[in-house]
């Protein structure tokens, strides 16, 4: 039996694609920012951590990079390949819903914080 290709809504493509894109972003302004925390490689002013608990942007660029970066970009992974991963296995069972789904939502809400 021949087995045919399954092929995505177009919504979950067009998630794909901007769950890939803040993934990228997120990377390039992360490692900027950690490879000068001055942010004065991306053209950031120090005075905007006016007011806030940090003096240099390594640790705004940490979670920028992990959060907005790295974390998306399995998520990109697990959407466009969906993987069975033991370890998160107990989300699909009580979301009914693989879990990258879950995921792209978690990104959603570190973009609004």
């Amino acid at each position: 039996m021949l087995k045919t290709k399954q092929s995505r809504p177009i919504s979950v493509s067009l998630l794909i694609v901007v769950v890939t894109f803040q993934a990228l972003g997120g990377l390039y302004g992360g490692i900027a920012l950690v490879l000068d925390p001055s942010g004065n490689l991306l053209g950031l002013p120090i005075s905007v951590l006016d007011n806030t608990p940090f003096s240099n942007f390594l640790v705004p660029a940490l979670i920028l990079l992990f959060v907005l970066g790295i974390f998306p970009l399995v998520i990109t992974f697990a959407l466009w390949r969906k993987p069975k991963w033991l370890a998160v296995g107990w989300l699909e069972r009580s979301f009914g819903e693989h879990w990258a789904w879950l995921g792209a939502g978690m990104v959603g809400v570190g973009l609004a914080i």
